[in-house]
Parts: C-alpha cells; structure tokens; sequence
C-alpha cells in the first residue's frame, strides 16, 4: 500500500497554549489484480484487496503562536484487510488485528474571522508494536511456504487538512 486516502472526526478542548484531544482516523487503499489461477487450470481470476487502518488516539497540542503548533498522540490501530474474488458475491476477511503508535506533526493554522479554522500539518506515525500479517499471507500465498513470522509496523507520513469548528 503506497497511498492512504481518509478521514477522521475528534474532539478538541484549547486552554491557552495547550489543547487536548480525542480522535478517530479511517484510512483506506485497495489493490486490484488479475490473471491466469494455475491451481484452476488457468481460470482467468479477478481479485480487489481492501486495506483499512482505523486510528482511536489521544494526543496534546502544543502552540507556539496562533499560527504555529505541535502535536503528538497515542494511538490504538486496527488493521484490516478483506478480499472481494471473482464468483464471491461478498468481501469477506482476510487478516485483522490491533497494535500500538503515536503520531507526530507540525501544524500550520490558518485562524478564520469566524467559527472555521484550518490546519495543515505534515505527519508520521511510528508503531510501537507490529501488526501480524501471517493470516494476510496465508490467504494470498496457500501454496507456498511461510517466511518466519510475518510483521509490519506501518511507519506512515503524510499531510492531513484538519477543519476547526469553534472557537480558536
């Protein structure tokens, strides 16, 4: 997964320098492939694999100036990846499981005159524990053998839009 395209909802609480925070974070990416199933006798296949990390944090902000910020969050990650194949009617699971992160950013605020406020901020969230991918592999890969316990930490970056409603 290269590109993760989401949305999210929280709540922000701002005492003077400070401001507190609850959040939740959808993000999501699919793949698609298709070709020849040489365990079908070379039956043309299709297949879609859907990616969703779901993000439940905490975090604090800090404010150098109404312009100028800083946050960092604890998070709670979900993994989920699901499967649509040809002939299936339904998506149905392939591997799910939670892990542990944090994120860190850079915000650049553009305080509105009004009740709407917008941040841009660059991002990364670093893992602190590994997401399981053995369930994902054997699904993809029945036929082959395994590699020796299977992880990955998701380091990921980006830049979020955040909307403000409410005071600044």
């Amino acid at each position: 997964m290269k590109w993760l395209n989401g949305y999210g909802f929280g709540l922000r609480y701002r005492i003077e320098g400070l401001a507190f925070d609850i959040k939740w974070e959808n993000q999501v990416d699919r793949l698609k492939a298709s070709g020849a199933n040489p365990d079908n006798n070379n039956a043309a296949f299709e297949q879609e694999l859907y990616f969703k990390l779901t993000t439940y944090g905490v975090g604090i902000e800090s404010f150098f100036s109404d312009k100028f910020s800083i946050h960092a969050s604890l998070d709670f990650n979900k993994v989920r990846y699901r499967t649509e194949l040809t002939g299936v009617p339904d998506r149905f699971e392939l591997a799910s499981n939670w892990a542990m992160g944090s994120t860190f950013s850079i915000g650049y605020n553009f305080v509105g005159g009004g009740l709407m406020h917008v941040s841009l901020r660059p991002y990364m969230h670093i893992s602190w524990t590994n997401h399981d991918l053995t369930d994902l592999d054997t699904a993809l890969n029945p036929n082959t053998s395994r590699p020796l316990d299977p992880q990955e930490e998701f380091l990921n970056y980006g830049l979020k839009i955040i909307f403000y409603n409410g005071q600044w």
